[in-house]
């Protein structure tokens, strides 16, 4: 709203008043948390598994260079098939806490706005279309939770992985991981 009729509330970024509205929630906001570290802990056992998969399976395979047993390749693909229902079900996890999360963010948001909106003078709602007001109740704050749930959780995943990725790279072979994620910046 604008000028005088400002909600009051905590300043500075939005993204900060945002974790301000999610306060009385803390424990669902740590446990998403959580649950997105296990999700790309989870996901970092696929490449982990395939790197050994290719060195200890795939090469000797084919250099012919020792005998490999089927064993060994059913083995992996058990352990890949494993990490796969493990990252499937903290995926899951994940979302369904932060959605409840934002959910609630969402709920309170709406309510505070109305109260806010109950607390104005008639000349204001004289001054504003009925449409713009529903519009902020409405459509503006599922906006914000589809940011909570989606966005702003995909991209820190993202990061996360990205992150750990590298340091794995960075770990096994540096100088392949410099002209691995040397383009990344561009």
């Amino acid at each position: 709203f604008d000028g005088e009729e400002v909600i009051s509330g905590p300043r500075g970024s939005p993204l900060l008043r945002l974790f301000n509205f999610a306060a009385p929630w803390r424990t669902l906001l740590i446990l998403g948390f959580l649950l997105t570290l296990a999700h790309v802990g989870a996901q970092m056992i696929t490449p982990w598994l395939t790197m050994d998969l290719v060195d200890n399976v795939l090469i000797p395979l084919q250099s012919a260079t020792e005998r490999i047993h089927v064993k060994h390749v059913y083995r992996f693909a058990a352990f890949l098939a494993g990490a796969a229902v493990l990252t499937w079900m903290l995926n899951w996890a994940k979302t369904f806490v932060i959605a409840r999360l934002a959910e609630r963010v969402t709920s309170r948001m709406r309510r505070e706005t109305f109260e806010h909106l109950q607390r104005l003078s008639l000349t204001y709602f004289n001054r504003k279309r009925t449409g713009d007001l529903i519009s902020r109740i409405g459509s503006d704050t599922d906006h914000i939770s589809l940011f909570i749930s989606i966005n702003l959780i995909e991209f820190l995943s993202d990061s996360l992985f990205f992150f750990a990725l590298a340091g794995i790279l960075i770990w096994k072979n540096p100088l392949l991981a410099i002209a691995a994620l040397g383009p990344a910046p561009v």
